[in-house]
Order: C-alpha cells, then sequence, then structure tokens
C-alpha cells in the first residue's frame, strides 16, 4: 500500500520564494520515476491534471531517516521504502495560483 503525506494547505507569501516538501512511503519498492506533481485547472466540462514546470527533487531515504521520519506520524506504519520530495517553485506569479495533487 503506497501513502503521499504532504501538508492539506500551503501558506504563500507574496513577494517570497516558496518551496515545499512531501514524502511518499509503502512497504514494498516503487519506481520514484512514477511520481509528479499536477495542477489542476478548470476544464470544460471537470477539472484537469496539467504538467507544471516546477523544480522537484525526489530523494530514496535512508533506513535511519525513515525511522526519524516514521516518528513525526500520529499513527504506526511499517513503510520500509520512502521517497522525499522537494518542490521549489522560486517566486509565485499569478498564473501558478492554483490546487496542485502530488501523485503516484
Amino acid at each position: 500500500e503506497l501513502a503521499i503525506y504532504v501538508k492539506e494547505k500551503q501558506e504563500v507569501r507574496k513577494w517570497q520564494d516558496y518551496s515545499f516538501k512531501f514524502v511518499v512511503a509503502a512497504d514494498k519498492p516503487f519506481c520514484k520515476c512514477k511520481i509528479n506533481l499536477k495542477k489542476i485547472v478548470k476544464g470544460d466540462e471537470h477539472p484537469e491534471l496539467v504538467d507544471t514546470d516546477f523544480d522537484v527533487s525526489l530523494r530514496t531515504l535512508r533506513d535511519e531517516e525513515i525511522e526519524e521520519w516514521k516518528a513525526t506520524l500520529d499513527h504506526h506504519h511499517h513503510y520500509t521504502h520512502v521517497v522525499l520530495g522537494t518542490e521549489k517553485t522560486g517566486r509565485q506569479k499569478r498564473k501558478d495560483r492554483a490546487p496542485y495533487l502530488v501523485r503516484y
């Protein structure tokens, strides 16, 4: 079972660079190349997912880092494979103001 953890609401201040982190975790190996960030835009009939031009870096956590991260959770899971994603947008532009989805 794969889980994605990201802070539900991100605060962005005008004129400041912005970045956020998310985690994708599972109890078995997975391909981090399938992790992506999509922008949710208004479509003709329903919302659509479009690619972003943000700089997203992905790093697989080591065992000791996984244990440190799991200690921050409210509940206990036996995740053995964890990828930390860091997204850097720099200064937010008006066109960037939208909901986003981290997906696998």
